[in-house]
C-alpha cells in the first residue's frame, strides 16, 4: 500500500466530523502499510477517536504508543491532556499540558485546555486566567480565542473588568 498518509489524513477529517468508528478504521489501515513512515501521527488519532467515543483506557494506550516513537509530539500530548482531563486526572493533565506549552509554545489550543484543567479541575483561578489570557494572545479574533474571553467572562473575579 502506498498512500498510508492519506489515510490517516482521511482519519483526522471522520474525527473532525464525530464518525469515530470510521475514523479508527482509516488510521488502522494507515498503520498496516509498512512503508508508512509517520505511525506517531496514526495513534495520535486513534487516541483522539477512542476519546470521541469515551475509550479512555483505548485512548491512553494509543497515545502512550504515539510518545514511545516521539516523545515532543505536540498533538499526541494535547490529546493524551485531553483524555487526562475527561478523566479528571488534572495534575497528571496539566503535566502533559505544560510539556506541550514548553515544545510547542505557539499551539493555541492546548492553553485553552490548561485554562480550563486549571479553573474547572484545580480551582485555580489565576493559573486559568493566566492560560486564557495566552490563548486571546495567541489568537485574538479567531475561535479560540472568542472561547477563552467567555470562559474569562464567566470567572467572577474577571468578568467585571
Amino acid at each position: 500500500d502506498n498512500k498510508p498518509s492519506w489515510k490517516n489524513n482521511l482519519c483526522g477529517l471522520y474525527i473532525d466530523m464525530g464518525r469515530f468508528e470510521e475514523a479508527l478504521e482509516w488510521c488502522r489501515l494507515a498503520l498496516k502499510a509498512p512503508l508508512y513512515r509517520t505511525p506517531g501521527r496514526a495513534l495520535s488519532n486513534i487516541g483522539r477517536a477512542h476519546l470521541g467515543l469515551e475509550q479512555y483506557s483505548q485512548a491512553l494506550e494509543s497515545l502512550d504508543k504515539a510518545l514511545r516513537l516521539q516523545p515532543r509530539f505536540c498533538m499526541a500530548l494535547w490529546n493524551k491532556g485531553a483524555v487526562l482531563k475527561a478523566l479528571e486526572r488534572w495534575d497528571e493533565a496539566l503535566g502533559v499540558l505544560n510539556k506541550v506549552n514548553d515544545v510547542c509554545p505557539s499551539y493555541v489550543e492546548p492553553y485553552l485546555l490548561k485554562g480550563k484543567v486549571l479553573y474547572f479541575g484545580k480551582r485555580d483561578v489565576v493559573g486559568a486566567v493566566s492560560a486564557f489570557k495566552k490563548v486571546k494572545e495567541l489568537d485574538p479574533e479567531g475561535q479560540w480565542g472568542q472561547e477563552a474571553d467567555e470562559i474569562l467572562r464567566q470567572i467572577p473575579s474577571v468578568g467585571a473588568k
